[in-house]
């Protein structure tokens, strides 16, 4: 089974915070990869001596109800990740019947499994933050 724990690196970069109207440091995860739906079926075949093509036929099912529960307004569990939800994003006016919806997200509140596995997390900088300091820009 694959670790559950180890060292994300981060990138600092200096930017612009709009709101704010000033600069300063924002630290966010680097990604190196999006794991294909392929990808991680394989390793959960390998990892739990499951056939493949079971492995495949749930991930379908499950995703497939989902995403039927997520558009009919409800919260979706999944042990040990958490719980995903609809999120809105509105433009508020003076009356109801001018707000008007901006986006549409799906918000994943982690689960306290998972929330402890990312406290456990080290984290590295991919440049020394010492040199972002020096940085005259």
């Amino acid at each position: 089974m694959a670790t559950k724990s180890g060292t994300i690196v981060v990138k600092t970069k200096k930017q612009r915070f709009a709101a704010q109207e000033k600069y300063g440091y924002a630290t966010r995860p680097v990604r190196y990869t999006t794991i294909k739906a392929a990808d991680l079926v394989d390793a959960a075949s390998r990892n739990n001596s499951i056939p493949k093509s079971y492995i495949e036929t749930a991930c379908e099912a499950i995703a497939n109800e989902f995403q039927n529960y997520i558009l009919n307004g409800h919260s979706v569990q999944v042990p040990q990740v958490g719980t995903f939800r609809l999120v809105l994003k509105v433009k508020s006016k003076e009356t109801a019947d001018e707000t008007y919806i901006k986006s549409r997200h799906i918000r994943l509140r982690a689960s306290k499994e998972l929330s402890s596995l990312l406290n456990r997390l080290n984290f590295v900088n991919e440049v020394p933050l010492k040199s972002l300091a020096e940085d005259p820009s």
